[in-house]
């Protein structure tokens, strides 16, 4: 087996194909000021009104129970289990206006419909749609925790808006759906001592799995030392963070999320900090901007992508890149990756996790897929 053949082994192979999906979540804290929150001034119905609806509402939730709607990152539900809860709670709202619970999961679901398999990704028209929701929502459930809540999510981590998850977690704070969010705003906003508190919260409050827990640390000793990488989902993005903050484990690796790179004032700052200047935009071209920085940054510390990370963003620099088992490493002139696998699975990763039964179809399965290319090579490696 040539070394180039060793590069792109799983990508050739047809069964592979879906190894590569890109695990999607929304992850998210102690506050600072609380901002401007939007909490009056809504529509409201006469109490008489107000108290029949209520009525009716009971009678229908007797007869048919609202789904509960959870993010792709906790349920490993497809975009059209979405699609097809959107219809039943489009119902709900339009029969109870003042609804707030029914509110949320419609627009969860609206949302959540938008995403695939490889993206969360939003579009213009797609965008105008959340956003016509959000709007019936002030109207209706303004001082709502749902409300206050939808309208941070919407704004996909615009930290103008952070009045409003502030609000949410003041009404509800054993909301544990909000602390990944509290974790992605300190990063944005380069707050180390309350990332690392709601970092804490959120690895106490058990919304991440403890298999993802131990791929995020398997994750982090695939790479070399001072080391830069890429990830794509929230799940093994804040995973880390976890590892990096709560338990001080490879504090030297820079992590940086693909969806907050998004934000043009965070990315031009770690681009400062790494001495880099990256010119195409992840919003025009997120692939042309991933060669760039990973070609650009590899001049100055090992970089690497998870393999997490979507493949249309690893196909056109793939003969560049080398898994080392749970990421690519970047490299211009290549080199022998097959002793790196097998150091990393044979002494490095955990594996008490792996060796547990766990429920096909959910997050965790999913996300253990990536395992697969690099025993594939190494057990190649081990029988040439």
């Amino acid at each position: 087996m040539n070394l180039y053949f060793k590069r792109v082994y799983s990508y050739q192979m047809k069964p592979m194909k879906y190894i590569f999906v890109s695990v999607l979540l929304a992850l998210g804290g102690i506050m600072p000021a609380m901002g401007q929150t939007n909490t009056g001034g809504g529509q409201q119905p006469p109490q008489e009104e107000k108290n029949k609806i209520q009525s009716q509402s009971t009678n229908m939730n007797e007869n048919l129970a609202n789904p509960v709607i959870l993010e792709p990152s906790r349920s490993a539900q497809s975009p059209g289990f979405y699609r097809g809860q959107t219809e039943t709670l489009r119902r709900a709202v339009d029969f109870n206006k003042y609804d707030a619970k029914s509110w949320l999961g419609y627009y969860k679901a609206e949302r959540y419909s938008y995403y695939t398999k490889t993206s969360n990704d939003i579009n213009t028209e797609q965008q105008s749609e959340l956003d016509k929701i959000v709007d019936e929502m002030s109207q209706y459930v303004p001082t709502s925790y749902e409300f206050n809540y939808a309208k941070y999510l919407n704004g996909n981590h615009d930290i103008r808006l952070f009045g409003f998850l502030a609000k949410a977690y003041e009404i509800n704070p054993k909301a544990t759906e909000l602390f990944d969010q509290f974790v992605s705003y300190y990063e944005l906003t380069g707050d180390a001592v309350r990332k690392t508190d709601w970092c804490k919260k959120l690895n106490e409050s058990g919304e991440i799995p403890k298999e993802i827990m131990e791929f995020a640390y398997n994750l982090l000793v695939s790479l070399d030392e001072n080391a830069v990488i890429i990830t794509h989902g929230e799940m093994d993005s804040h995973s880390s963070f976890i590892w990096q903050t709560v338990k001080n484990h490879r504090k030297d690796v820079l992590i940086l999320y693909m969806d907050l790179l998004e934000k043009p004032e965070y990315r031009e700052k770690k681009f400062r900090e790494l001495g880099i200047n990256v010119t195409a935009s992840p919003y025009t071209n997120k692939a042309a901007f991933v060669a760039e920085f990973l070609q650009k940054n590899s001049l100055k510390r090992p970089s690497y992508l998870a393999t997490t990370v979507a493949p249309d963003l690893i196909r056109p620099i793939q003969s560049k890149l080398f898994l080392t088992g749970l990421a690519f490493k970047y490299s211009e002139k290549g080199f022998d990756n097959l002793p790196v696998i097998a150091e990393n699975w044979e002494k490095k990763f955990r594996k008490e996790e792996l060796a547990k039964k766990i429920a096909q179809g959910s997050v965790s399965a999913k996300i253990n897929m990536n395992y697969v290319p690099g025993l594939l090579l190494l057990r190649d490696y081990l029988l040439s």
